[in-house]
């Protein structure tokens, strides 16, 4: 600790609790500042090791309120229940995208809510976002461009007999309608997700994991409805 003669005898004498204090209230940021840019640095670069592990399996949610359940569920329980090792290719959960009820010209939308438009689209062309929780009418709007895969294509015959009813159809950017998701309202995990609106899960268009997001969509509807 700098200081000058008188204040050294003083600090001699001090008790250790008020040495500690004499330094904690002289020097406390010159402490405080190094640990915080440590924390910032190994956030950061862990977070950037994370990022570079090829993922099994990305799920975004759209218009998540409650999501600690959902990112148990997918991140941690699928993964176990299939054998995938999530040290090498995680299962990752993408919560914070909005998109509004109604869109248009009549629409009030605001810069955070077209920010996460515009994110979600790049992420969903750039292959990064495999499977997606939305309302019907991100569905229905995303869908216009043909962003998401007819599951009666994709889901097996064996479940598609079993759970047909729970499709979602809509119209593609042809004005054809395809069964662009399936329904998630009678599911535990999903069933409350949206006070008004049904939910409903899609695969990507885009997705390079088709195999595993089909997988991932049969166990969700078969574990939990």
């Amino acid at each position: 600790v700098d200081m000058d003669a008188e204040n050294k005898e003083k600090f001699k004498q001090m008790t250790w609790k008020q040495k500690w204090g004499y330094f904690w209230d002289y020097h406390k940021w010159k402490v405080i500042i190094p640990i915080l840019v440590f924390i910032f640095l190994y956030t950061f670069i862990s977070d950037m090791i994370q990022e570079k592990r090829p993922a099994a399996l990305s799920v975004a949610i759209v218009n998540a309120n409650s999501i600690s359940d959902m990112m148990m569920t997918i991140t941690q329980e699928y993964p176990k229940e299939m054998g995938i090792d999530i040290e090498k290719t995680p299962v990752r959960m993408e919560a914070d995208f909005l998109h509004p009820e109604v869109m248009g010209e009549a629409a009030t939308v605001d810069n955070r809510t077209i920010a996460s438009i515009q994110k979600y689209q790049a992420m969903v062309i750039n292959a990064y976002i495999d499977v997606t929780v939305s309302p019907t009418w991100a569905v229905d709007e995303y869908q216009k461009t043909d962003v998401y895969e007819d599951l009666e294509q994709l889901l097996s015959k064996e479940f598609l007999e079993k759970h047909e009813n729970l499709l979602y159809y809509t119209k593609n950017k042809d004005g054809k309608q395809v069964a662009a998701g399936i329904r998630l309202d009678q599911t535990k995990l999903f069933g409350k997700l949206y006070p008004e609106g049904i939910p409903i899960m899609t695969i990507c268009r885009y997705s390079k994991r088709k195999e595993e997001s089909v997988r991932f969509v049969e166990w969700i509807i078969e574990k939990d409805s």
